[in-house]
């Protein structure tokens, strides 16, 4: 698990670099979260599948499920530790860029 959360605040900072659009790092760290969740999952898992947690979520329902996280209304084993690394604004343009994948 530490490990994760290393892996994370490693992109999260290379996300970071000057050289790198908005869009480039909010995209940067939306892949992360596929190194926990599934794209989709065929079987039940202990880590839920992306699509299982936003199928029919809006952009501000997203954000809401990670700001919950990051202000520790959710409990969870690693995504509060996860979120909390991220600005709220960051949190909203993830957020959006995670509908904008299930609406495709």
């Amino acid at each position: 698990m530490r490990l994760i959360l290393l892996f994370f605040l490693l992109v999260v900072r290379a996300a970071t670099a000057a050289d790198r659009t908005e869009d480039q790092r909010i995209e940067l760290i939306k892949v992360t979260c596929y190194t926990c969740h599934a794209v989709a999952a065929s079987e039940p898992m202990s880590i839920p599948a992306l699509n299982n947690v936003l199928d029919n979520a809006s952009a501000d329902e997203i954000a809401r499920i990670l700001l919950d996280y990051k202000y520790d209304r959710q409990a969870a084993t690693i995504m509060n530790r996860i979120a909390k690394a991220l600005d709220d604004e960051d949190i909203y343009r993830l957020a959006e860029q995670l509908h904008a994948d299930t609406v495709k």
